[in-house]
């Protein structure tokens, strides 16, 4: 793989960052966070689109397979999530939204508050699970999960970049 910006293939790469940029995580509903991830990709076949778009090209557009994957995931979680409504995106309800930036929102049974950013900054979409883990039994359950849904985003988003190159969305 080549290391020129100006290659498809380095410019649709999906990386693992440290952080998601504060501007980016301005409006969420978690406090404390007890868990966060942040991962970028860029594309230019998404310019010009809004982050919930983006938002519903990553996660309601999956693969049925992988829609039916992550729903089940979410499930075992205890996260409340209804597919099919016209407020969420994948269950998921969205509790903010600009051009820029859509949070969602889900709680868990367990005693765990989930957000999933989606976000355009700096030419780059960014993309991040944000989490209050409120009980011992929340904690438990996601340091099961933890190393899963790290793998299970990075596959998630190369897929969606994979499919933009396919489908043409």
């Amino acid at each position: 793989m080549s290391n020129d910006p100006s290659t498809d293939s380095f410019a649709d790469r999906v990386t693992r960052e440290p952080n998601l940029p504060a501007a980016v995580t301005s409006g969420s509903r978690l406090d404390p966070v007890d868990y966060a991830d942040a991962f970028r990709t860029t594309s230019a076949a998404t310019h010009g689109w809004s982050s919930r778009r983006w938002a519903e090209h990553v996660l309601a557009s999956a693969r049925p397979l992988t829609r039916a994957q992550l729903v089940a995931g979410w499930l075992t979680l205890g996260l409340t999530v209804a597919p099919g409504r016209a407020e969420r995106v994948l269950g998921w309800t969205v509790q903010s939204q600009d051009i820029d930036r859509t949070l969602l929102g889900a709680r868990s049974v367990l005693g765990m508050r989930a957000e999933l950013v989606f976000a355009r900054h700096q030419d780059a979409w960014w993309f991040g699970t944000r989490l209050a883990l409120d009980t011992a039994l929340a904690r438990a359950a996601w340091r099961t999960v933890e190393p899963i849904h790290l793998g299970a985003v990075q596959r998630l988003l190369e897929d969606a970049n994979a499919r933009l190159v396919v489908d043409g969305d």
